[in-house]
């Protein structure tokens, strides 16, 4: 029955996350936002909002930190392991290769990495000191609260000066600004309302199958959490919105690593990061690897292919799959 319930949860997430983020898009392009902004801020929040929903339940609800750090690190890996699904589904060779770099892709990418940093460095100096909190929080999560917002700003700004691309033009459809906004609302409600239920079957799962809440976390929750990313990012290379598709990947790991500080707000007792597994460190380095051999993947033209894919999502699809086979030996 609990399978059931996460199978019907997830395909909840799936389906309200991909309207989500539809109406989200088109009310973008309604307002003239650029496309490297939607995908790094717009679509990045809208598509991280099931990790969100699945985290705070786990923190608030079932007290279980592991689980929320857990599907936060994973998901990051999962949405890297992203440009292997768009290699497979390109079949035209090395996807990278149709993609041009954006130095908003790197800036993106280095804050998605720094912030994964302060969350290792918090987990690993609490266990041999003990860290002062502020304003109830630790001061690991203001700092990553701090650092997520001057990065938002590092990353418009560097928009803007590089001319982002804008369409003013009506691109609505048949739906008025009040009716997008109206539509995004309730998709946003389902997706929370899935994640609830999502949170809670993976928290029985884990006791029932003895993997434990950090491996359930990073595995089974973390990919369905990340199943709208899945989706945004297969439908904007369709669509041959490259920057979309980038930048909604490193913009969810961006607002995901700040998203622990928002459950930090939620978790009584100790500070969340100060309480927690250190196999979490883990999963991060894994995710550090995998970020830079998308990034190197980006920089270099006409890669070579094994079996119609880059030598890159070979490389990043080796480093997921050795990393989780780690990550399952460690817990």
């Amino acid at each position: 029955m609990v399978w059931l319930q996460f199978i019907i949860s997830a395909g909840l997430v799936l389906v309200a996350g991909t309207c989500l983020t539809k109406f989200a898009d088109r009310l973008s392009d309604a307002l003239g936002l650029g496309k490297v902004w939607i995908g790094v801020v717009l679509l990045g929040f809208v598509t991280s909002l099931p990790e969100a929903g699945s985290s705070l339940v786990s923190v608030i609800m079932l007290r279980a930190g592991d689980l929320a750090v857990g599907n936060m690190a994973g998901s990051n890996n999962f949405n890297l392991l992203l440009i292997v699904f768009l290699d497979f589904y390109y079949r035209k060779g090395a996807v990278t290769n149709a993609i041009p770099y954006n130095r908003a892709h790197g800036l993106s990418a280095l804050f998605a990495v720094t912030l994964a940093g302060i969350v290792v460095l918090e987990i690993c100096l609490a266990r041999v000191m003990v860290l002062p909190e502020i304003f109830g929080m630790s001061v690991g999560s203001v700092i990553l609260a701090g650092w997520y917002f001057y990065g938002m700003r590092r990353i418009y700004q560097d928009s803007v000066s590089a001319g982002g691309e804008t369409d003013l033009s009506d691109n609505a459809g048949p739906y008025t600004l009040a009716g997008m906004y109206a539509r995004i609302a309730v998709s946003a409600f389902c997706v929370v309302l899935g994640s609830a239920f999502l949170a809670s079957a993976a928290d029985v799962i884990a006791h029932m199958t003895g993997l434990g809440q950090t491996f359930v976390g990073s595995v089974f929750l973390a990919v369905a959490t990340s199943l709208p990313e899945l989706v945004v990012t297969v439908s904007a290379l369709r669509l041959g919105q490259a920057d979309l598709a980038i930048g909604n990947i490193f913009g969810s790991n961006m607002i995901n690593m700040f998203l622990l500080a928002v459950c930090d707000l939620f978790f009584r007792g100790k500070a969340l990061l100060q309480d927690v597994s250190t196999a979490h460190i883990f999963t991060l380095a894994v995710g550090f690897v995998m970020t830079f051999l998308v990034i190197a993947g980006l920089k270099q033209d006409h890669k070579r292919t094994v079996l119609m894919m880059g030598w890159d999502s070979w490389a990043i699809l080796a480093t997921y799959i050795l990393g989780m086979l780690g990550l399952y030996l460690m817990t």
